[in-house]
């Protein structure tokens, strides 16, 4: 993705069995959410909205 490219992703939270994640959907996107959070060259929400909404924007 480009310096300023936006990313949407939606079911992040999966129905909140991220928190708890007991199957491979839910460790993989568990995972991902991780990933997104500790990247340096993005900037990154998690909304709590419905079931969950991550937005990314690459800034580097």
């Amino acid at each position: 993705m480009r310096p300023g490219g936006l990313l949407i992703l939606d079911n992040t939270l999966l129905g909140n069995r991220v928190l708890d994640p007991r199957d491979e959907r839910a460790r993989t996107m568990a995972a991902l959410n991780k990933r997104i959070a500790a990247d340096d060259r993005v900037e990154s929400v998690l909304l709590g909205l419905s079931d969950g909404v991550t937005l990314a924007r690459r800034v580097a």
